[in-house]
């Protein structure tokens, strides 16, 4: 042991896996399929946020479901979320209520 360094104990990496395939390009498939697969899991995502932006703006755009002219009373102080509650009740509005809670935000009438 004297005069041999520590290195030398142990064996050398061959150039070549244990595949038989260079090791630095098993390394560059592997990295390109995880690059495929993160790609198409940000495209699936985006094209998921975009069908849900569309939606979003298909029910913004859309006047509420209403045959004939009605008139509907809210106490004074009356929350957006009961406002909300009530015309869903009534089955005048339509729409998920994440949406009605982000239309709320986006008029600055909804409160905290």
């Amino acid at each position: 042991m004297i005069g041999t360094s520590r290195r030398s104990c142990y064996p050398r990496a061959s150039p070549e896996g244990w595949g038989g395939k260079p090791v630095q390009h098993r390394f560059r498939g592997r990295a390109i399929l995880w690059l495929l697969v993160l790609l198409g899991a940000i495209a699936i995502v985006a094209a998921s946020a975009l069908l849900a932006w569309r939606d979003y703006r298909v029910f913004t755009d859309s006047p509420l479901l209403v045959s004939e002219a009605r008139t509907l009373e809210f106490a004074r102080g009356t929350g957006f979320r009961d406002i909300v509650r009530q015309l869903r009740r009534e089955r005048i509005a339509r729409g998920s209520p994440l949406y009605w809670r982000v239309l709320g935000r986006e008029m600055k009438i909804a409160t905290r």
